[in-house]
């Protein structure tokens, strides 16, 4: 089933492709999105530009890399379907509308420059909340994928949903080989239904995956039924199992992680090879005067470090140990089959090209005050167009 030039079945997705594993995927193409807020990388820029775009949380960078061990080889996939990721997943429902949103953000009060909270993550914890079902929604276009990956602080033997450390939409056209990764800004002020405005990150305290699904889909539009739950424990040994990963960084970058770091990085402008541990604080590096934004640009670089040492210098010899750090954190109601056809597809297209950005693209957005702490005030309609433009190709 590997080695053969098979027709790929996406029937758990509802789609069907007739690219051949083997043949090359084309690049992808951008047609109206804002392109500076967005970067393309391809094998040959595996580090990505660093703008402001993708928030790549740091828990989701289990999950891409989850997505590529699978196309590694048979032991892969049959140890995938040992973990039974899909146990009782979130219901999709269809009987009945799913809930509305409001049509327009209330209006909130301006901040001229950087907000004096731009460094603090605010959390939502709710006590006694219970797991929404995801509403069902047809697909807009049977070429694109789009999968919720999220990553949540929700320890083993814990209750509740926990909190969403990231929120990310990996959108994948079929037809064209582009993967569209993009990230949703935990601080972006919406309407989620049955609570009313509040930052995005919180509908996932409030009401689980199916809710946060519900909430994206409600108001960008979107067509998101299948999802992918990682708890980050296991991100440490994982880079470590790679054998480090390389990542550019600035002086300051650098002193970020000396001063958490056991072992030392040399303080200076330029690449360096990050054992676990400093990956790891860079990309939970909000403290250097760039907030959120800057800690989005880090995640996205570690994260395609990874990717790129995966799929150049993954030994057989290391699957055993990758696999059992990555799967034992997650949670889908993506069957294994699904799931592996997928990473074969992404896997083997050797001119990839991944188009990274986030919600909200540039000049949409402003800093706004909420009872005295920032959040980000968006123009719905403009981001809602833009990202149709960017994963569907409008």
């Amino acid at each position: 089933m590997l080695k053969m030039e098979a027709r790929l079945l996406f029937a758990d997705f509802g789609i069907v492709t007739e690219k051949y594993i083997s043949r090359h995927a084309p690049g992808g193409r951008i047609k109206k999105a804002d392109k500076a807020a967005i970067s393309t990388i391809g094998d040959k820029d595996m580090g990505g530009n660093s703008n402001k775009g993708g928030h790549f949380g740091r828990k989701v960078l289990i999950v891409i890399l989850a997505l590529t061990l699978l196309a590694a080889g048979t032991a892969g996939y049959l140890y995938l379907r040992t973990l039974n990721l899909s146990k009782d997943p979130v219901k999709i429902v269809d009987n009945g509308p799913a809930p509305t949103v409001s049509p327009e953000t209330p209006a909130l009060d301006e901040i001229d420059g950087t907000p004096h909270d731009i460094d603090l993550d605010y959390e939502v914890d709710i006590i006694g909340s219970e797991d929404v079902p995801i509403y069902k929604k047809e697909r807009i276009d049977p070429d694109v994928l789009n999968i919720m990956l999220v990553g949540t602080d929700l320890r083993e033997g814990e209750e509740g949903n926990g909190r969403s450390d990231s929120c990310l939409l990996v959108s994948y056209n079929t037809k064209t080989g582009k993967i569209s990764l993009v990230s949703f800004m935990r601080d972006v002020w919406i309407s989620i239904p049955g609570v009313g405005f509040n930052r995005i990150n919180a509908a996932y305290s409030y009401g689980g995956i199916g809710l946060l699904i519900n909430t994206v889909n409600g108001n960008f539009g979107l067509d998101i039924q299948n999802y992918v739950l990682v708890n980050f424990e296991g991100f440490e040994s994982i880079v470590d199992e790679l054998g480090g990963v390389e990542v550019n960084l600035t002086k300051k970058e650098a002193q970020f992680i000396n001063a958490g770091s056991s072992v030392k990085v040399e303080v200076r402008d330029g690449k360096q090879r990050l054992n676990g541990e400093q990956a790891l604080l860079h990309s939970r590096n909000r403290k250097t005067g760039d907030g959120d934004f800057g800690r989005t640009r880090r995640q996205r670089e570690v994260l395609m470090a990874i990717y790129s040492k995966v799929r150049t210098d993954l030994s057989p010899l290391k699957l055993p140990a990758l696999l059992n750090n990555v799967f034992k954190h997650a949670k889908t109601n993506i069957t294994p089959d699904a799931m592996l056809s997928l990473g074969l597809d992404i896997l083997k297209s050797k001119d990839l090209v991944a188009v990274n950005s986030r919600i909200p693209f540039d000049n949409t957005w402003k800093y706004a005050d909420k009872d005295g702490r920032s959040v980000i005030s968006i123009n719905l309609q403009r981001n809602r167009e833009m990202l149709h433009d960017l994963i569907f190709e409008d």
